[in-house]
C-alpha cells in the first residue's frame, strides 16, 4: 500500500516524466499482481503496449491548452514574490490579469500598475476582511462585463510565515498565519465562486511542499499548509460536479524568491526568547541551541532555488492546462525527496529530519 500511495502521489508532479514512471509502476505491480495468482493471461507485449500508450498520452497532456482570450485570472498575495512575478509571467500568455494587493503604495503595486494598465488590474484585496474581500468580488464582476470576459481562474497565492522554535512563538504569530494562509483562501473562494460557477474555471491554492513533510521551526506556515492542502481536497470533490477544478500548486525551497522568511524576525524572536528564559526551560534550550538557531536563519535565507522558473511553470500549467492535475510540485529532483521521505518508516524519518 506504501509503495502504491507513494506512487500515485509522483503522478501530480508538474514535470510529466514524474507521471510516466508512476502509471509504468503502478501497470507493473499489476501485471506481477495478476501473473502470480494467474487470474488473467496478461503477456508481455500487452503490458508493454499499455506502457507506450500512457507515455504518449502523458507527454501530450500538457501540450493541450485553453484559450485565453476572453478570460480572466485573479491573483491575491501581489505585492511580492509569487503574486508580483506571476502577474508579470502570466501577461505573455494573452489573458486579462487582475492582481490583489495588500497595500496599494507597495513597490510591488506600484510597479504592476505600470506594466500593461488596459491587461493587468490592480485591486485592493486583505483576504482577511470580509468587507475588502466583497468589494473585491463586486469589482472583478464590473471588470469582466467590462472587458467582456468571465473570471476564468482564482490564485489563492496570499501567505504569511513565522519562523522560530514552536514553544516562543506567540499564539498571535500561530493565528495570523492560519488567518491568511487558510481563512484567507477560504473566504476567497466561497465569496468568489457565484462567478467562478459561470465560467466554470478553477481555483488554485498556492500550498507547500511542507503538507507532505513537517519542517521543524516552521510550526505555523506547515500546519496552515496541510490544512490549506484539505480544504482545496474537499472543495474539488465539492464543486466537481459544477464543473470546476481545484489545483493545488507545491511549491519547494523557494525561500529566495519570496518575502516568507525575510518578513519573520527570527533573530528579535531568538534574543526576547534567551531573555526571558524560565528556570525549567534554560535546561532545554542553552546557548549551543541559540546559536544553531542564528545560522539556521542564514541557512534559510540562502538556500533553496535562485529563481522561481518553476513554480512559474507549474503555475502556468494550472491555468492553461486543458487537462490539468490535481496537484503540481514545483521542485527539482532534490526537492522531490520530500515525497520520498514521507513514506520512510519512522525510526529512519525522524533521523533525517
Amino acid at each position: 500500500r506504501t509503495l502504491i500511495m507513494a506512487l500515485v502521489s509522483k503522478w501530480s508532479l508538474a514535470n510529466p516524466i514524474y507521471r510516466i514512471l508512476s502509471w509504468t509502476g503502478i501497470l507493473l505491480i499489476l501485471y506481477v499482481f495478476f501473473k502470480i495468482i494467474s487470474f488473467f493471461h496478461v503477456s508481455c507485449c500487452c503490458f508493454w503496449g499499455i506502457v507506450v500508450a500512457v507515455v504518449i498520452g502523458e507527454s501530450m497532456r500538457d501540450k493541450l491548452k485553453i484559450e485565453p482570450d476572453g478570460k480572466a485570472v485573479l491573483i491575491t498575495g501581489c505585492d511580492s514574490g509569487f503574486g508580483l512575478h506571476f502577474s508579470e509571467h502570466l501577461l505573455k500568455n494573452g489573458f486579462l490579469i487582475i492582481s490583489g494587493v495588500l497595500d496599494m503604495n507597495s513597490d510591488g503595486a506600484k510597479y504592476l500598475q505600470e506594466l500593461s494598465p488596459k491587461r493587468l488590474i490592480v485591486v485592493k484585496l486583505d483576504v482577511k476582511s470580509d468587507k475588502e474581500v466583497q468589494d473585491a468580488v463586486s469589482t472583478v464582476s464590473n471588470i469582466t462585463a467590462e472587458k467582456k470576459s468571465v473570471l476564468w481562474a482564482i490564485v489563492n497565492n496570499a501567505g504569511v510565515s513565522r519562523t522560530g522554535p514552536f514553544e516562543f512563538l506567540p499564539m498571535e504569530d500561530h493565528e495570523l498565519t492560519f488567518r491568511v494562509n487558510v481563512l484567507g483562501a477560504m473566504r476567497v473562494s466561497k465569496m468568489f465562486l457565484p462567478l467562478m460557477r459561470r465560467s466554470k474555471g478553477r481555483f488554485i491554492n498556492v500550498t507547500s511542499a511542507v503538507r507532505i513533510a513537517g519542517t521543524r521551526f516552521c510550526t505555523p506556515y506547515s500546519v496552515s499548509k496541510f490544512a490549506a492542502e484539505g480544504l482545496a481536497q474537499c472543495m474539488r470533490y465539492e464543486l466537481q460536479h459544477m464543473g470546476i477544478k481545484v489545483i493545488c500548486v507545491e511549491p519547494s525551497f523557494f525561500v529566495n524568491c519570496t518575502n516568507l522568511i525575510r518578513n519573520t524576525h527570527l533573530q528579535e524572536l531568538i534574543e526576547d526568547s534567551r531573555k526571558n528564559l524560565t528556570e525549567e526551560q534554560s535546561q532545554f534550550y542553552n546557548a549551543k541551541y541559540f546559536s544553531m538557531l542564528r545560522d539556521l536563519e542564514q541557512i534559510m535565507k540562502t538556500a533553496g532555488h535562485k529563481s522561481d522558473d518553476l513554480m512559474m511553470e507549474a503555475l502556468e500549467l494550472s491555468i492553461c492546462s486543458r487537462y490539468p492535475s490535481s496537484k503540481y510540485l514545483a521542485t527539482d529532483f532534490l526537492g522531490s525527496a520530500l515525497y520520498i521521505m514521507s513514506f520512510l518508516p519512522d525510526i529512519i524519518y525522524r533521523q533525517l529530519d
